[in-house]
């Protein structure tokens, strides 16, 4: 589940939870919160869902690159270095 409250934000970065629970929740999010992108990191699964309407979902893998579409114009982040990242800090 995701926890807190987003508010009126332009953009999001949630967790993800590994359950049926949370299946749809960034389009509940999007929809409920007025957020505009929304990115869901799955680390295990290395991708990233992204939410830019509420019924409009993406899923990205660690050989595609993120970026912040309208919302965060000129934002690019490949998620191999991402995901390296991820790697470096686990326990």
């Amino acid at each position: 589940h995701l926890r807190g409250d987003l508010g009126r934000q332009p953009g999001g970065i949630a967790p993800c939870h590994r359950d049926r629970r949370s299946a749809g929740a960034g389009g509940r999010i999007t929809d409920r919160a007025g957020v505009l992108l929304l990115w869901i990191v799955d680390p295990e699964a290395r991708t990233v869902a992204v939410y830019t309407e509420p019924d409009r979902m993406r899923t990205l893998t660690e050989h595609d690159v993120l970026d912040g579409g309208d919302v965060l114009p000129g934002f690019t982040l490949p998620l191999r270095d991402l995901f390296a990242e991820l790697d470096a800090k686990a326990p």
